[in-house]
């Protein structure tokens, strides 16, 4: 008989996350990936919702963190580079630029 989710004898993906970005506040770059660090598990192998807890140093340690499916294809594809601007390098001109 045939199921809408596929089998698999390993059990839901979970995933170690590192996490870099900028908060919302005063848009202050958030680069220590030594401390913004977690974890996600997906309710089962089709992976469409999983539920994690991360530590951020803007908020806190243990912070449950939730998140489902939303497309089966990206609004738009950020290319790689863009990443680079959550650097240690990038924080530091920014905070010379937003306090001096």
């Amino acid at each position: 008989s045939r199921t809408s989710e596929p089998q698999t004898g390993t059990g839901p993906l979970k995933l170690l996350l590192i996490w870099r970005g900028r908060e919302n506040g005063e848009g202050e770059i958030q680069a220590d990936t030594g401390s913004n660090r977690g974890v996600i598990q997906f309710s089962d192998a089709r992976l469409l919702s999983f539920v994690g807890k991360m530590d951020f140093d803007i908020v806190g340690k243990d912070v449950e963190i939730e998140g489902f499916k939303i497309a089966d294809v990206p609004a738009g594809k950020q290319p790689s580079s863009e990443w680079s601007e959550f650097s240690w390098g990038a924080h530091g001109r920014e905070a010379v630029g937003r306090w001096h």
